[in-house]
């Protein structure tokens, strides 16, 4: 289970200055994303000619964005490397919430860790790190993420699926119950939140219940390993 967070951050500018002409497309995240990947010739020049720690990092974010993660983190690693530390919270979130999605759970840990070192109220690193440590087994870690992120921000169905699933994993199937119908109440889309409430209700013998949620969440479009993504 992976609900990834993406943050297009400052770093959205920094690369979208480089460009020639704006791109224009029918939504602003549309048109951040065809910016991102118009940008990536234009760093690869850039590193070619005057390679530095921002340029690494701005390439990696680029790369991150659109889904070149092993990429990504070969630039993260080239811009530690040369001591960047020009935005060290975007660095440590944006390199953690990239091993999350390679599945590096351990090294995801390590890096959002470090950068809710500077932020400790940040929603999306808290829920990402809820995200490493559930797919550790590390259950009660999670769930200290999750319920604070949930605090936070009282309308995300990524912290309180969490919750609940960190509950039916420990078998506590009623309180499991109560966060993943609000899960589903704050995001109906949420496919996986369907698929887990499924699971709980089969778990308290309710059967007809539980195949009700997991035609839903087909219907929505879970597949396994198919994770929803709550993107803010």
């Amino acid at each position: 289970m992976t609900n990834k967070q993406i943050a297009f951050s400052c770093a959205v500018l920094a690369i979208t200055l480089m460009l020639v002409e704006p791109v224009h497309a029918q939504s602003a995240r549309d048109t951040q994303l065809q910016q991102i990947r118009m940008s990536i010739p234009l760093l690869d020049a850039k590193i070619m000619t005057a390679p530095s720690a921002e340029a690494y990092f701005t390439r990696g974010f680029a790369n991150y964005a659109v889904g070149k993660n092993d990429a990504a983190e070969a630039d993260f690693a080239k811009a530690e490397t040369l001591k960047y530390t020009a935005k060290p919270f975007e660095f440590y979130e944006l390199r953690g919430s990239n091993f999350l999605v390679l599945k590096k759970n351990e090294e995801a840990v390590v890096q959002l860790t470090k950068a809710l070192a500077l932020k400790p109220a940040d929603t999306p690193c808290l829920i990402n790190r809820a995200s490493a440590n559930f797919e550790l087994g590390h259950y009660k870690e999670a769930l200290v993420d999750a319920q604070k992120a949930a605090k936070l921000d009282t309308k995300s169905s990524a912290a309180q699926q969490l919750i609940g699933t960190c509950y039916l994993k420990t078998g506590q199937f009623q309180n499991a119950l109560l966060y993943l119908n609000q899960a589903v109440a704050n995001q109906p889309k949420n496919f996986e939140a369907l698929q887990f409430r499924g699971l709980t209700y089969e778990k308290l013998g309710k059967k007809e219940l539980a195949e009700k949620d997991f035609a839903e969440a087909i219907d929505k479009g879970y597949a396994p390993g198919k994770s929803f993504e709550e993107v803010n």
